[in-house]
C-alpha cells in the first residue's frame, strides 16, 4: 500500500479553510492552522487495520499564519471517538512525512516508493520526530502533526470526528478544532463502511 502523504491534502484545506484570528483568548483559535477548520471543509480518512496488530498513523500539516508570533504545542485529543484511541503523538518536519494510515512503529519492509514514485523512507522519517508537546512551529512556518491511533473494539467501522490542538501563542492558551474524520476497518475493502464515511461526511464539527 502507497503511503498517503499530508501534503496531498493541502490545496483542499488551504481552498477552504477561513482565516482564524490574529490572537487568541483562552480556549479560542490563534494562528495555527491544522487543516479543515471550518464546517465547510471536511475530509475524511479511512484507514485499514493492520493484520500484524501493529498501530496507525494519521495526521495533517500544522502551519503557524502568525508572522510574528511561536506557537508552543501543547496537546491533540480525539473528537468523539467510537472504537478508536490516541496512543501518542508526535510531529515531523514537513520534509520528512510518516504518510497516514501506516503502520507504526515501521519496519524496514514498510519502505516503499510513494505516490510520486520517489524513495520514501519511512524509517529516516520516523527518526525524526519529535513529541508533541512542547513541539515548537515558527512564525510562517509549519510541523506535521502525526496522530498514533489503536482500535479498542472489534465493530466494523471505529471512528471520530476530528481532532482538537492546544497550544500557546502569544501568552495565550488556544484551541482549534480539526475537521479531520477518520475511519479505521479491518481488511481491505473500505467500501463496508460507506454509510459512516456518509454520515462523517454530512455531520461537521461545525
Amino acid at each position: 500500500m502507497h503511503p498517503r502523504l499530508f501534503h496531498s491534502f493541502l490545496a483542499v484545506i488551504v481552498a477552504l479553510a477561513t482565516t482564524p484570528m490574529v490572537a487568541c483568548s483562552a480556549y479560542s483559535e490563534g494562528d495555527v492552522q491544522p487543516g479543515c477548520t471550518d464546517g465547510s471543509c471536511v475530509i475524511v480518512t479511512g484507514m485499514p487495520v493492520p493484520s500484524d496488530g501493529r498501530d496507525i498513523s494519521f495526521g495533517n500539516i500544522a502551519t503557524n499564519e502568525s508572522s510574528s508570533e511561536p506557537a508552543t504545542l501543547i496537546s491533540v485529543t480525539l473528537i468523539e471517538p467510537v472504537g478508536i484511541k490516541l496512543v501518542d503523538s508526535f510531529t515531523v518536519p514537513p520534509d520528512h512525512q510518516i504518510g497516514i494510515g501506516l503502520p507504526i512503529p515501521p519496519v524496514p519492509a514498510d519502505n516503499t516508493p510513494d505516490i510520486a514514485g520517489t524513495a520514501f523512507d519511512i524509517i529516516a522519517n520516523w527518526a525524526m520526530r519529535a513529541p508533541l508537546a512542547g513541539s515548537v512551529i515558527v512564525p510562517g512556518d509549519a510541523l506535521q502533526l502525526v496522530l498514533i491511533l489503536r482500535p479498542t473494539s472489534q465493530d466494523t467501522c471505529r471512528t471520530a470526528k476530528g481532532f482538537n490542538l492546544t497550544y500557546m501563542q502569544g501568552g495565550h492558551r488556544c484551541s482549534v478544532d480539526a475537521n479531520m474524520a477518520m475511519y479505521l476497518f479491518d481488511g481491505h475493502d473500505a467500501s463496508i463502511c460507506n454509510d459512516s464515511e456518509k454520515y462523517l461526511q454530512d455531520h461537521p464539527l461545525r
